[in-house]
């Protein structure tokens, strides 16, 4: 009995594990007009934007559909402002961090020594 209630208390654990914080889904464009209208304030709007992690990628004509739907500047200019800010991380990601390391195996440090192929002529 007692080793059942161990084991059950180590599946419990090792289950409790695997369960993760579902991702909030990316907004749309629709989604932002329709939380304008409904009037839910800038500083809201740009916090439910941040928390979503959306990176829009607007044209002119989806800036222009937003102004017409009464979407306010600040919040227009933080939705266009999302995809430089994304191409900018991902920029300092990769050259600041470095590509992947890549090590040869043992015994294979620096360039080949001039010996190794014995004397001239090599071929």
């Amino acid at each position: 009995m007692k080793t059942v209630m161990t084991l059950l208390a180590v599946a419990a654990l090792g289950l409790s594990g695997c369960v993760t914080v579902p991702r909030c889904a990316p907004m749309t464009t629709a989604e932002v007009i329709a939380l304008a209208q409904a009037g839910m304030s800038d500083a809201d709007l740009i916090a439910r934007i941040d928390r979503s992690r959306t990176i829009f990628q607007l044209s002119v004509a989806d800036v222009l559909q937003l102004r017409t739907h009464g979407v306010s500047d600040v919040v227009i200019d933080h939705m266009l402002a999302t995809y430089p800010r994304w191409v900018e991380r991902e920029y300092r990601s990769y050259y600041y961090c470095g590509p992947p390391l890549v090590v040869p195996p043992p015994g294979w440090w620096g360039p080949p020594h001039p010996h190794w192929a014995g004397p001239p002529p090599w071929w």
